[in-house]
């Protein structure tokens, strides 16, 4: 299990019984998809979409997650599925980990070379390979992406008061009257 992963469940672990407002925020939570909007997954999704233009990595990490999953419910060995893993592995090293890739990620090039080297050169397609770029990229996302999302929330909720404030005190913004016709 990645530390992604790990964390994720231990942060899921640690969210059990407790009420929302003991809940915090924070990469994990919105990763396992337990938050709600304005936090949601998807409104993160759509911000690194939209806003970061960085959705390579929440979709590589669901890519992994994928493959990780298909693995397990198969039972995958090498032994017996090598032409599945190999497939399946293959698919995400070419869109996500080859430079060049068509979403390549931003990971460090040490990671990437070991990766490549135990896949490419080895013939290696377990699941715990992707652990160290899973780690990453998770990293990357907790120190950028993340707190850029809960500031464009936070910014995007304060205008919309603000907004809603001006609305409800009859104040007209600029070039609309109090009824919303134009002035």
């Amino acid at each position: 299990m990645s530390a992604a992963a790990s964390t994720s469940s231990n942060h899921a672990l640690a969210l059990a019984g407790k009420t929302s407002a003991d809940r915090k925020l924070n990469l994990a939570s919105i990763l396992a998809n337990e938050t709600s909007s304005p936090y949601s997954l998807a409104d993160f999704e759509d911000f690194l979409r939209t806003r970061e233009h960085s959705e390579e990595n929440l979709d590589f990490l669901k890519a992994a997650a994928a493959y990780r999953a298909d693995a397990v419910a198969n039972a995958w060995t090498m032994a017996t599925h090598g032409d599945a893993m190999k497939q399946a592995m293959l698919a995400v090293v070419q869109r996500f980990v080859v430079p060049g890739a068509p979403q390549e990620i931003n990971c460090p090039n040490i990671v990437r070379k070991r990766f490549l080297d135990e896949v490419q050169s080895k013939g290696n397609y377990a699941p715990e390979l992707l652990s160290p770029i899973e780690d990453k990229i998770f990293e990357l996302m907790r120190l950028s992406s993340f707190p850029h999302f809960v500031r464009h929330v936070e910014q995007m909720t304060q205008l919309a008061q603000a907004q809603g404030a001006v609305a409800g005190t009859g104040v007209s913004t600029p070039g609309k009257a109090p009824n919303g016709a134009a002035n």
